[in-house]
């Protein structure tokens, strides 16, 4: 109890002279909430981005891809190759008595950027007839549906917030044709909302092509999607890769944000390491400063653990002051923005858990860049110490 006491009088005492110390006392405080400033805002990029991939798919849903393709991207699937697939048993029919499936060839167009003016690769997706029975998530918000065999293309919500020329009854340039714009639309956050959708057998005309990049299909229940993969596997003359729709989102969800957390870690251990030697510098300083003040201490009695943990909470809480800052601006200049990456549209979301990490980083910062001036003076003799 006598150190806690003595702990507590020597907190006190530091707060009431922190004033006479805030010249130096900045540089912490500063260079921590610069750590945490950007950690803040790049985790919330790697949030923004799981969350619209994972919502992008659902597990009564399975895509099709070409053998050995991990995404759309380098897939191949020819006409024949999709009509095997969507005769396969195991996938639910409309009230034609047709397979609910989308055979899907994907692209990029430029567009230009709302902000800047810069031209930007969008993506762009041919889809076919059954489409929004495969989606019903995707709702029209303005104009209308396109029309199959027109140049004709709807616009996704995310896409119509960062691009010109993309309202209801503008024209895109696509392969040097005009394609009107009939639609705006919204599909629950996903990534489709990053997306330009327009008739399959029109661009492949346009684009002169005869090959599909994928093929969703909706299955009678979740549970029967091994038995699909199974038959889809297991025709002959098909060489395809099968996978539910969510776990192939998850997979992409998982590759872009790696990428993003290895930025994050990279340039906060840069970072990091500078902030603390930003606070080593501070502390050494405020130490020095109170070098007599501290050796005095010693000399009547005060703990040397008491006098430890209370420069400790003094560099801990200009570190968390700073992170208070840092997570402040993260969160009033980038919470609810929408970035545009080079694959999808993101909404940037500052979650608890992302002040919280910063905030635990800001921490250790703090205390690292305190013990060792705190260490380096409470071993110092006393008699030295006084007679300087």
């Amino acid at each position: 109890m006598k150190v806690f006491n003595q702990f507590i009088v020597l907190s006190q005492v530091a707060v009431e002279s922190f004033p006479s110390r805030l010249g130096v006392s900045l540089v912490t405080i500063v260079g921590v909430a610069g750590v945490t400033a950007v950690l803040v805002s790049m985790l919330s990029l790697a949030t923004g981005l799981m969350k619209t991939l994972s919502s992008s798919g659902h597990p009564d849903r399975a895509i099709v891809l070409s053998e050995g393709s991990k995404s759309e991207a380098v897939s191949g699937l020819s006409r024949e190759d999709v009509n095997l697939i969507l005769s396969t048993p195991g996938l639910r029919k409309n009230a034609d008595h047709n397979a609910i499936g989308s055979a899907d060839m994907v692209t990029s167009i430029f567009l230009s950027k709302r902000d800047d003016g810069r031209d930007a690769y969008v993506p762009l997706r041919g889809v076919g007839g059954t489409f929004f029975e495969l989606h019903p998530e995707i709702t029209i918000k303005a104009g209308r549906r396109f029309n199959p065999g027109l140049n004709e293309v709807i616009v996704g919500r995310l896409a119509h917030s960062q691009y010109r020329g993309v309202e209801v009854g503008d024209h895109i340039k696509i392969r040097g044709g005009d394609w009107l714009v009939t639609g705006l639309f919204e599909s629950g956050g996903s990534s489709r909302e990053s997306e330009v959708i327009g008739d399959a057998e029109a661009l492949l005309s346009t684009y002169k092509s005869r090959f599909f990049q994928s093929v969703t299909a909706l299955l009678d229940s979740p549970a029967g999607f091994e038995a699909f993969k199974s038959s889809v596997e297991a025709t002959p003359a098909l060489s395809a890769t099968v996978m539910r729709e969510s776990d192939y989102y998850a997979r992409r969800s998982a590759n872009a944000s790696s990428t993003i957390f290895f930025a994050v870690y990279v340039i906060g251990l840069v970072m990091s390491i500078g902030a603390i030697f930003g606070a080593l510098n501070t502390m050494y300083s405020v130490v020095g400063s109170r070098a007599v003040e501290i050796a005095t201490l010693r000399a009547i009695g005060f703990n040397y653990h008491a006098i430890l943990c209370s420069i400790l909470v003094e560099a801990l809480g200009l570190a968390l002051i700073g992170a208070l800052f840092g997570i402040g601006f993260s969160w009033l200049l980038f919470d609810g923005i929408v970035a545009a990456t080079p694959e999808v549209v993101v909404p940037v979301q500052v979650t608890p858990g992302n002040m919280l990490s910063a905030a635990a980083l800001a921490g250790a910062i703090g205390l690292l860049g305190g013990l060792i001036p705190a260490l380096h003076s409470l071993r110092k003799p006393i008699a030295a110490e006084l007679r300087a």
